[in-house]
């Protein structure tokens, strides 16, 4: 309705005015985050390329598009949403264009950059340096409430999936123990401090992790399988009651297509 009646840009009599091109972007990314579809503002062509090429990685993740679509207009990045992806889509794509992106997201979110860092070292085959890295994502979670869900579920899922030295292994579930501010992803952080567990030689070691979730436990095959595992290790008086949970979740689970009918549906 604004802009039908030309009121969508309103003057601005002081200063250097409005910056409409940050306001729209400014517009995709909050909404975007939101996880709701949005409409891209007008303007130029380059600039709905890059609100569109945004609003695709923080609704799917598309980082190969945004990579294209960035390179072909330029620019520096208008806001903090932006500038991350940037980070994001050259890390991922091993480029040492990646550093200078990530030092100024620094500034601004240390853990983001850390969790970014931790993924360009791993691609680069450098699992210490990256350890290191979450280590010190993992340290500013737990001081600070602002940093964007996103990375830290990207941080986690990357200490879940990472295959490195049962030393290196160690420190990770150590950096995980105490939660994140707000408890934010606690169920998550619990759970890949088990799997984490289950990776190391002391065979107690998952039973901490497992005692933090107190009454709370999940219900996934997941968590019952390594809960039943980590009690069977270690010999543990509840592996009965947890091998049953386990048998009455699996109970209710759909049954399987037979391949045949899978492979038909894939097609």
């Amino acid at each position: 309705m604004a802009r039908q009646s030309g009121a969508a840009r309103p003057q601005v009599d002081h200063g250097e005015g409005v910056q409409w091109a940050a306001v729209d972007t400014a517009r995709v990314s909050y909404i975007s985050e939101q996880g709701a579809l949005v409409a891209l503002p007008l303007g130029s062509p380059d600039q709905q390329d890059r609100r569109d090429a945004l609003r695709r990685y923080l609704l799917g993740g598309d980082t190969t598009a945004a990579r294209v679509r960035w390179r072909a207009h330029g620019g520096e990045p208008l806001d903090l949403n932006e500038l991350s992806m940037l980070a994001v889509v050259e890390a991922e794509a091993v480029d040492d264009d990646a550093i200078p992106l990530i030092e100024q997201l620094r500034a601004h979110q240390p853990g983001e950059a850390d969790a970014i860092v931790a993924s360009l070292r791993l691609r680069q085959g450098r699992d210490e340096a990256a350890v290191e890295a979450l280590e010190r994502a993992f340290a500013h979670f737990r001081a600070s409430p602002w940093t964007a869900y996103r990375y830290e579920w990207r941080a986690l899922e990357i200490a879940r999936r990472t295959t490195v030295t049962q030393a290196l292994t160690k420190r990770l579930f150590n950096a995980l123990e105490q939660p994140f501010a707000n408890r934010t992803l606690d169920e998550l952080r619990l759970t890949v401090r088990l799997e984490l567990a289950m990776k190391l030689p002391q065979r107690d070691a998952c039973l901490a992790p497992l005692a933090a979730f107190g009454g709370r436990v999940p219900w996934t095959e997941h968590f019952l399988r390594s809960q039943r595992d980590c009690y069977l290790f270690t010999r543990d008086g509840r592996l009965a009651a947890a091998a049953r949970r386990l048998t009455e979740f699996l109970s209710h689970e759909p049954p399987s297509l037979p391949p045949d009918v899978a492979a038909a549906a894939a097609r």
